[in-house]
């Protein structure tokens, strides 16, 4: 069991991670500041972005070094000498038997495969910092999000300051940036230095983009609060309801098409409103027909109402097919959940 990012075995995003942080550190005080216009703006974003990466360092730090494991496991008791196999146990509420940690644990702890262990509220392993993130060190992981954007904001912006105005005053040939660009260093390594802060510019921005995606999808899951396990697994239910949804439709889709054929009525409408989800009669049929009513199939192979309140319209027929009294049964819950 692996208590912290630390230990061993490293892995290569944390490798990584290690070798692009010094990387970007020595290209922003050799390559950046030395070439801002003044002396009072280069001190001043040094020390920001200086004083943001720290912090950056410090917070993943203490997401990497803090255990979350779950408490009960943490202070689980050898099960090896117990002669007591028939004393009752008494079984802790809002608790679950973990199988592999061979104890119960919270109910919103979950086993990782990565650190062989329960983590209390899991939320998920993060690979860059080599643990699983839980409750007691996710403040640590969302900090080090937010100060390593702000790390990373600071070094795209000085960047596309410098390479804006270098070829702006290149035209001309003079200028603050163009000049130190041209002369630092024994001069002459100019687009040498260009080139250096555009190779690591597009690097950079790669990793905002994927450090911003990342910090909104975290807020996101504090204002709805849920983990990102738990978002996992709603997404993946809904994608199988849906998937389960659809397929129902396009049977009673084809039932529909079958008995407008027998009546000899056109159908080609039918068969094109699938690709407008507003105005499918299919659908449409289905939202006025189940307002307050879930059917199921008895043993005879008739249609029976669960509840009391059955309202249909009209026209609708007495007896529905097993594809409709599914898709309907589907159409309700998902009209409960949104209540």
């Amino acid at each position: 069991m692996r208590t912290n990012g630390l230990q061993r075995p490293y892995n290569a995003m944390q490798i990584s991670a290690w070798i692009l942080f010094p990387l970007l550190n020595l290209q922003f005080f050799t390559c950046l500041s030395p070439v801002l216009p003044s002396l009072a703006t280069s001190l001043i974003l040094s020390i920001i972005f200086g004083v943001t990466g720290l912090v950056g360092v410090y917070m993943g730090y203490k997401a990497s070094v803090i255990d979350p494991v779950d408490a009960n496991v943490k202070e689980a008791a050898p099960q090896e000498d117990d002669d007591d196999d028939d004393e009752e146990v008494e079984v802790e509420a809002n608790t679950k038997f973990c199988w592999v940690c061979q104890t119960r644990v919270h109910e919103k702890s979950m086993h990782c495969k990565f650190c062989d262990k329960c983590v209390h509220h899991f939320d998920h392993h993060c690979q860059w910092l080599n643990t699983c993130v839980g409750k007691a060190n996710y403040k640590y992981f969302f900090g080090t999000l937010c100060a390593l954007s702000a790390f990373l904001c600071i070094d795209v912006a000085v960047s596309l300051y410098i390479v804006i105005t270098y070829f702006m005053q290149r035209k001309v040939g003079e200028g603050p940036t163009y000049d130190k660009l041209s002369t630092i260093y024994g001069g002459g390594n100019d687009l040498a230095l260009i080139i250096i802060i555009l190779v690591v510019l597009v690097l950079v921005v790669f990793f905002v983009a994927l450090l911003f995606q990342l910090l909104y999808f975290h807020i996101m899951l504090q204002r709805k609060g849920i983990t990102t396990y738990e978002f996992i697994v709603r997404d993946n239910a809904q994608k199988r309801e849906h998937e389960k949804k659809e397929r129902a439709i396009s049977s009673l889709r084809t039932e529909m098409i079958a008995e407008r054929k027998a009546n000899g009525k056109c159908v080609w409408g039918l068969s094109l409103a699938k690709y407008c989800p507003i105005c499918d009669p299919v659908r449409q049929e289905l939202k006025d027909g189940t307002t307050t009513t879930v059917l199921e199939h008895n043993g005879n192979g008739h249609n029976v109402a669960v509840d009391d309140e059955v309202d249909f319209p009209s026209d609708h027929p007495e007896s529905l097919s097993a594809e409709r009294s599914e898709i309907i049964r589907i159409n309700v819950e998902h009209r409960d959940e949104d209540k």
